[in-house]
């Protein structure tokens, strides 16, 4: 529930605990934080988990008081691949425009590790002084943390076959991960791969808004998808895709001849791609947004880094010109970045 110095445009939920309450949420951020330095300190692991892991046997509650009591923008970002590169760099642009970012950079994105922001991040009273707290999590453990975090936007990168000892087959994670969007309240936003036949679908059902990203071009790529994708037939009728082109694996362009399933019109769109001639060059992107058209310089090489930086676009970028200053490791970004916003997506 908001309250009267919330900012207008995020959520918050009074989850503070009162009495005994503050007390045990106080022993459980304290040892947590001291469990993370000795582990640091004595070199067992990174301590990037353990925080966590402890904070929660004392209070279960730990992560859902302290997200739920600050008003930051929260985003969570999940998917099979490209979840720590595109969860980098949009804690480094939010870094450049001037926002606190709380963030499990480590990649650690069990449930612990994900804990270990709350514990790391706060103050012995719970208190996050923090602008974005942002949030990398496994595909998997996901459905767990939405319902304690409660985002306000949450990206989904795209979804392949991944650690089936713990998962399952794709279609089951599928599954999971539609039903978590499905729950989100409609304040939140949803920001989808429109390349990914699986991930275009999910949340047919969902209150929340979505927006769609992705390529738009057929400067790259090839003519039909590799023989390893792992989608390469509609999720509706079964009948095989056809592909104007594939980008990696199964993302691309793609289209159902049966049933018409195809491409969803893409919110944010790479729309021209031009890669580095000798393979180890920056690539140069061009991206459509609602708001206007961006130029960006992509200082790794590949059409695989072109589809992992279009993903935090969405998120964090607004058109405006190149400055000066900026980190060597993500140039050509925009003058104003600024989180996202829901608004009506373009016909």
């Amino acid at each position: 529930m908001a309250t009267e110095d919330t900012p207008a445009g995020t959520t918050s939920v009074n989850t503070t605990p009162s009495g005994l309450g503050k007390a045990r949420l106080a022993l459980a951020i304290s040892a947590g934080k001291l469990a993370g330095a000795s582990g640091r300190f004595f070199r067992i692991g990174g301590g990037t988990s353990l925080p966590g892991m402890i904070a929660r046997r004392i209070d279960p509650n730990i992560l859902k008081s302290v997200v739920g009591a600050s008003t930051a923008e929260k985003i969570v970002i999940t998917g099979s691949n490209g979840k720590t590169t595109t969860a980098r760099m949009t804690a480094t642009i939010a870094d450049y425009a001037g926002q606190r970012v709380s963030h499990n950079r480590t990649g650690s994105n069990m449930l612990q590790g994900v804990t270990s922001v709350a514990v790391n991040f706060a103050d012995m009273f719970g208190r996050l002084d923090s602008d974005v707290l942002l949030f990398e999590i496994d595909e998997g453990t996901i459905p767990l943390a939405v319902p304690e975090i409660q985002p306000d936007v949450v990206l989904i990168t795209n979804i392949f076959r991944d650690q089936l000892d713990r998962y399952g087959e794709l279609y089951s994670v599928a599954k999971a991960l539609d039903k978590m969007l499905e729950s989100l309240p409609e304040t939140s936003t949803i920001l989808l791969n429109g390349n990914d036949p699986q991930v275009a679908n999910f949340g047919q059902n969902a209150k929340a808004q979505r927006l769609f990203f992705g390529l738009e071009t057929t400067e790259v790529g090839t003519p039909v998808p590799e023989q390893s994708a792992d989608i390469i037939r509609c999720i509706h009728c079964q009948e095989d895709l056809l592909y104007e082109v594939a980008y990696m694996s199964h993302l691309g362009l793609y289209r159902c001849p049966n049933c018409g399933y195809t491409l969803p019109k893409l919110d944010f769109a790479a729309t021209a791609v031009q890669l580095a001639p000798d393979g180890e060059g920056p690539s140069h992107v061009k991206i459509r947004t609602p708001q206007g058209e961006i130029k960006l310089d992509i200082p790794l090489p590949g059409v695989h880094n072109v589809c992992g930086d279009r993903q935090h676009s969405p998120g964090l970028w607004t058109p405006g010109e190149n400055t000066g200053g900026r980190p060597d490791h993500l140039p050509g970004f925009c003058e104003k970045p600024h989180l996202i916003q829901p608004y009506a997506a373009t016909d």
